[in-house]
């Protein structure tokens, strides 16, 4: 499962499509908006994302529009790609987060945040010298 960042919705894809994904704390942090039993096939409807962008955590926010800006359709970011209140979908995300990572295009690293309210330097809060978005392209 990707979010799909042209769409605004989440998606199941086939094959291997090209996709960004994002690596963050959640720390402390206000309760941002997940996908849950409760909501997940909601989130599968075109546009539905549109619905709860002030509920998502800022630094979630701002990987989708980075990824939207570099051109790619997909984001795995776990918040929103990992049922969170499913504990056989969280067992099979989890152990596979090596692969996640390994087959993305490119990496998100958010490596500056102290929680997920950080948001990435140069998006949509203000970059100072100490921060940073760390890209890893993959071929």
């Amino acid at each position: 499962m990707l979010v799909d960042v042209v769409d605004n919705c989440l998606v199941r894809t086939s094959g291997k499509p090209r996709y960004a994904s994002l690596s963050y704390v959640w720390g402390p942090s206000k309760q941002a908006f997940t996908s849950t039993k409760a909501n997940v096939n909601e989130l599968f409807v075109p546009g539905s994302l549109e619905r709860h962008t002030r509920d998502l955590s800022a630094t979630v926010s701002d990987a989708i529009v980075l990824t939207r800006q570099l051109g790619i359709r997909y984001l795995w970011a776990d918040r929103m790609c990992i049922v969170q209140d499913d504990e056989e979908d969280v067992r099979e995300q989890i152990s596979g987060m090596a692969q996640i990572y390994e087959g993305a295009y490119i990496n998100i690293v958010a490596a500056t945040g102290s929680n997920a309210e950080s948001g990435l330097p140069g998006v949509t809060v203000p970059r100072d010298q100490s921060g940073m978005i760390l890209f890893t392209p993959y071929s």
